[in-house]
């Protein structure tokens, strides 16, 4: 990972267990203000095929190009990297303390990106993720 350019991931598209919505209702104002988008209710979540894991464990110890800040102490900040999903804008959020290892990861954005995109679990998505 250089210091321009783009990393590229892909993995399928599942169902998490409903934490996503919970979370992004939470730290709504931070989204808006650091992110300046609306965002959708809850997150798509990938499982990356094994051969990207260590790319996106690359990337999730790079400096992130956003941090949303706890709005609460007991909850997490949000680590956050613009990417782009069939050139549709869109977010990878990793929380500082998370349950996930590095095989997932959780987009969020301003559209429904399932309804959108026509996703359905087991879908493959390549993500694109600028480095700069």
């Amino acid at each position: 990972m250089g210091g321009s350019g783009c990393v590229y991931l892909k993995g399928r598209v599942f169902s998490g267990i409903g934490e996503g919505r919970i979370y992004v209702e939470l730290y709504k104002d931070l989204i808006r203000r650091v992110l300046g988008i609306e965002p959708y209710p809850g997150t798509l979540n990938i499982a990356l095929d094994n051969s990207y894991i260590g790319t996106a464990a690359r990337l999730f110890k790079s400096r992130p190009h956003f941090i949303i800040e706890s709005p609460a102490p007991s909850l997490a900040r949000g680590l956050v990297w613009r990417a782009y999903i069939d050139n549709v804008d869109c977010f990878i959020v990793r929380p500082s303390i998370t349950i996930y290892s590095f095989d997932v990861i959780e987009i969020i954005s301003s559209k429904r990106l399932r309804d959108y995109l026509g996703l359905v679990d087991g879908s493959i998505v390549e993500i694109k993720v600028p480095l700069n």
